[in-house]
């Protein structure tokens, strides 16, 4: 049985406690945008259109800040969940089930907390809302980000495997370091030979459900992104780092030993695919909530 929770898209904020209530139907980048007015954060996903019920059920996994700051699920406080009714009365059974605290929640509760929480969506009933604490870009304000788009070739692939093969090797990496290498593509198979998958059979016929479909790309590309968290506030600032600026300053030095046909090939790709907006340099702070919300893809 598949339940439509669109329209369960609530957002409410307490700010006694810096705490958001959200529907299990609000799209991360609702969430992104609703936070992000105020200057807070949590460690999400990258995908727009993905919702908060399944996404923190799932553990929410962020690739820019996971070593930083955890899941989103670690973030949870409570949550909103309907489970079988009663078998006599038929009355619905809606119960708020909280993060679990030693000679405070029931055994019943904590149980039913990691059940739900990483248990995979709609294991154990429909998770209506939930509520989390949230991160506050003021206590971070040293943060940087630098993300780069090239058009992959197997030399270009191979140094960033083996950049990010060394830096994963440091047993004592600092957590305020992030990194991902993605492969990006975009719809090739509608464009070239006619032929549709379901994913592209379904964003076309649904696409309030399903988002905006993957613009054509002729060939794949690699994102590569990096995130200083600035975990430790102003009690460390990235000029201080000497770590984190030895990391950059290699990924950079990896950008800038592309040919100039990988560079205008980069450029022309990022063309198609909207992506030049998306680079950043690591060279100036951002905020935590607006680097979300500026790399949320749909």
């Amino acid at each position: 049985v598949q339940i439509d929770m669109k329209k369960w898209t609530s957002i409410r904020y307490d700010a006694s406690k810096r705490e958001y209530t959200c529907g299990a139907g609000c799209r991360l980048e609702m969430l992104a945008e609703a936070m992000g007015t105020r200057g807070h954060f949590v460690p999400q996903g990258q995908c727009s259109w993905v919702c908060v019920g399944g996404h923190i059920q799932s553990g929410g996994f962020s690739v820019y800040l996971g070593r930083s700051f955890g899941f989103f699920a670690d973030h949870a406080v409570s949550l909103t969940i309907a489970t079988a009714p009663n078998e006599l009365t038929l009355e619905p059974n809606i119960i708020t089930v909280r993060r679990p605290e030693k000679g405070v929640t029931s055994q019943e509760n904590d149980d039913m907390w990691f059940g739900i929480i990483g248990g995979s969506p709609g294991s154990f009933g429909v998770v209506l809302d939930v509520t989390f604490k949230a991160l506050s870009d003021e206590d971070y304000e040293d943060a940087r980000t630098e993300i780069i788009f090239q058009p992959y070739t197997p030399e270009i692939y191979g140094k960033w495997l083996r950049f990010f093969h060394k830096w994963s090797a440091k047993e004592d990496l600092s957590r305020d370091i992030n990194f991902s290498l993605g492969l990006v593509q975009g719809n090739t198979m509608e464009c070239l030979d006619g032929n549709t998958n379901i994913d592209v059979a379904m964003s076309k016929h649904y696409p309030e459900e399903y988002g905006p479909r993957a613009p054509f790309m002729p060939r794949p590309g690699l994102m590569i992104t990096a995130t200083w968290a600035n975990t430790e506030g102003d009690t460390k600032r990235f000029e201080d780092d000497l770590e984190a600026q030895a990391f950059f300053d290699e990924m950079v030095s990896i950008k800038n030993s592309a040919s100039w046909k990988q560079k205008l090939a980069s450029r022309l790709g990022g063309l198609v695919l909207d992506l030049p907006k998306k680079e950043l340099s690591h060279k100036e702070p951002m905020p935590l909530s607006k680097m979300i919300q500026y790399m949320g893809f749909n």
